[in-house]
């Protein structure tokens, strides 16, 4: 009978996890989203275009007795035609680039993020998709935490060439887009609001 105790405990912790809530990943006036690069000649710095009201994605949140957060449903779109980067022939590269007319949007899914154990560094496991192809990487960020929101603020490096994009050169090749591009971002989330 212990034995039969035991067993049905285990099997109720193991199966009822974490509880999810709803909660909103959002670009508020605090927000950010750059993709940075470079050419040989250059470098460029292209602004996502936000709406607060439009750059809202409802999530599943669970945050665990060690404040990580793990999420469900986390796909953040982010739009290619309102990437700015501040001129128009730069803007029409970028969106050739990112085949815009066939993937019309990137999109991050978040997955979990892990306390590093050092004040606000937490480490975010997440995917980045573009063109259609999916690529998976842990990255450092910081979490500002502030009442019931909390701020992710992080970086990081990929290289066009493994999402299956060549980088374009111009001037018969006198001026050529470097492999690797940054992407820098800043978001908000906090609970859903119901209405």
């Amino acid at each position: 009978m212990k034995l039969l105790s035991i067993l049905l405990t285990f099997w109720v912790g193991w199966w009822g996890g974490p509880t999810y809530e709803k909660w909103d990943v959002k670009f508020d006036k605090d927000s950010y989203l750059y993709i940075d690069g470079a050419t040989n000649l250059n470098t460029f710095s292209c602004a996502y275009s936000a709406s607060e009201m439009e750059d809202k994605t409802e999530v599943l949140l669970a945050i665990d007795e060690l404040q990580n957060f793990h999420f469900r449903q986390a796909i953040l779109p982010i739009v290619i035609k309102r990437l700015d980067c501040h001129n128009s022939l730069m803007n029409s590269d970028l969106r050739e680039l990112l085949q815009e007319e066939e993937y019309p949007k990137l999109f991050l899914v978040l997955k979990d993020l892990t306390h590093a154990g050092l004040n606000d560094k937490y480490y975010l496991k997440l995917s980045l998709k573009v063109a259609g192809v999916m690529k998976h990487m842990e990255i450092p960020v910081m979490l500002f935490q502030k009442e019931n929101s909390n701020r992710v603020v992080g970086s990081f490096d990929f290289k066009l060439t493994d999402f299956g994009l060549h980088p374009p050169s111009r001037f018969f090749g006198a001026v050529k887009v470097d492999n690797t591009v940054k992407i820098s971002f800043s978001v908000l989330i906090e609970p859903s609001k119901e209405i």
